[in-house]
């Protein structure tokens, strides 16, 4: 069935261009199934492809499904388009074929975003995309903007267009944008660009951090002069080159030299366009950490790019994002704080400074450990542990190689473990840090579950407080 569209939030012409097209979507994980459903919708024959023999097709589905063939071959299928899973690395060998025979190739987020004419806000970099994110769509939905979240955040871009299909509008799209996601962009072209940091990681899949970086900037490729790119300034081989057309907004702790910007200070954000300076955030905000201003501030100069007036009390209404600094509850006099959303060095750093600048009465723990990344290097902890003077407990995978890096209280090999361990260990006004500074994959299927134990644990655990 061919899609019918009244809206102006997306492209008419464009949704009818793919009935009747050949669409090869190669991974069923959530971004392959919504890709598969959205080209069924728009008319298209869609052939499945996935190396996972428990892989299905979309239920209900007219697509066709091989998954014995894991990867689909030139010389079986020649599609008009091919949607592969961001897992899949862009330079993969069985690729070639089609790049040689000139098939387009994208990405989920491509292909969604290639029919939306709405603003899509697009937010990339190796740490805080998830919490600039949540900060934007909380101040936009405070300025009553109907916005959906999505891309590497949880739900596939996809599932917007399908929902503007049947009816629900949106006055922007907010898109978290991994690198991976980029390999294959698809001209993507976001109204708004943030691009927060750029630290080491992911290096096995791209080998420099040349290529790293190359791969984040592809996010305002497609640009032009009435689109935004907002960038940290202590990042500037994140810069677009001086060629480049969009507007460039820069923010940070250093003095600004870009008519639109913001800076950071220990005791305010100053928003500047050509006209005025704004001050924001010069009371304490309620997120712990220093590091959240610049999220803070980069989703401020995003907003502040659609022509949507900015609030004190929005700053002060923000709320953390759930897994990251997140405080937990508990009837005994103890603080848990779930960062299970750290997955490498840098966002555990990141806590690690955030808990320095509000001080713990008692004994700080902290539980590290998961999945570790190649080269991944724990000293660099050891400094802040130390100022902290932080117990530390490990688990997981990494166990035992964090703890030749550190000054480990104690390993164990589950979660369960860790808290079996802290039953008798804690005293009142104690402090438990949980960020991991590790991937969640050696025991869980992702952060988010990880998190969801770690607070289970809390609130189904007595501890005996030592006195």
């Amino acid at each position: 069935m061919s899609a019918t569209l009244k809206s102006t939030q997306l492209s008419a012409e464009r949704l009818r261009s793919f009935s009747g097209q050949t669409i090869a979507v190669v991974g069923m994980g959530k971004s392959g199934q919504a890709a598969a459903k959205l080209a069924l919708r728009l008319g298209a024959v869609v052939h499945c492809f996935d190396g996972n023999t428990k892989a299905t097709a979309p239920p209900k589905s007219r697509a066709h499904f091989g998954p014995q063939e894991g990867i689909p071959k030139l010389s079986n299928i020649r599609p008009d388009l091919l949607i592969v899973s961001p897992g899949i690395p862009s330079e993969s060998s069985w690729l070639a074929p089609f790049k040689d025979a000139r098939i387009q190739i994208a990405s989920e987020l491509g292909f969604a975003a290639f029919f939306m004419s709405i603003p899509i806000i697009a937010v990339t970099g190796t740490n805080g995309k998830s919490s600039c994110c949540w900060y934007l769509k909380d101040l936009l939905e405070q300025a009553e903007q109907k916005v959906f979240i999505g891309g590497n955040f949880g739900t596939a871009l996809c599932e917007a267009v399908l929902n503007m299909l049947e009816g629900q509008t949106y006055d922007c799209i907010i898109a978290e944008v991994s690198s991976y996601q980029m390999e294959l962009p698809y001209s993507f072209h976001p109204k708004i660009s943030i691009l927060l940091n750029l630290t080491p990681d992911h290096l096995k899949r791209h080998g420099t951090m040349d290529e790293y970086a190359r791969c984040k900037r592809m996010v305002f490729a497609e640009q032009n002069e009435h689109d935004w790119v907002i960038v940290d300034s202590s990042y500037p081989t994140l810069f677009p080159k001086t060629d480049h057309k969009s507007q460039l907004c820069l923010f940070g702790t250093e003095n600004i030299d870009s008519t639109y910007g913001a800076l950071i200070s220990q005791t305010k954000i100053s928003l500047n366009t050509k006209n005025k300076t704004t001050d924001l955030c010069t009371e304490p905000i309620k997120l712990l950490g220093s590091h959240n201003k610049s999220n803070i501030a980069a989703a401020l100069l995003a907003v502040q790019a659609l022509g949507l007036p900015i609030q004190s009390e929005h700053v002060y209404n923000l709320k953390p994002l759930i897994h990251r600094l997140e405080q937990v509850s508990s009837p005994q006099n103890i603080r848990w704080i779930n960062d299970s959303k750290a997955t490498n060095i840098e966002a555990t750093s990141a806590a690690l400074k955030a808990l320095k600048e509000r001080p713990h009465q008692g004994d700080l723990w902290i539980i590290l450990g998961g999945a570790g990344k190649e080269g991944a290097q724990y000293q660099n902890l050891s400094e802040d542990l130390k100022a902290l003077q932080a117990k530390i407990i490990c688990f997981g995978a990494t166990r035992f190689e964090i703890s030749q890096s550190l000054q480990v209280s104690h390993l164990t090999e589950t979660l369960n473990d860790v808290f079996n361990f802290l039953q008798t260990e804690l005293c009142p006004k104690d402090t438990v840090l949980f960020s991991p500074a590790c991937a969640s994959f050696d025991q869980y299927r992702n952060f988010e579950e990880r998190g969801e134990h770690f607070k289970h644990l809390v609130s189904t655990h007595h501890f005996t407080l030592s006195p």
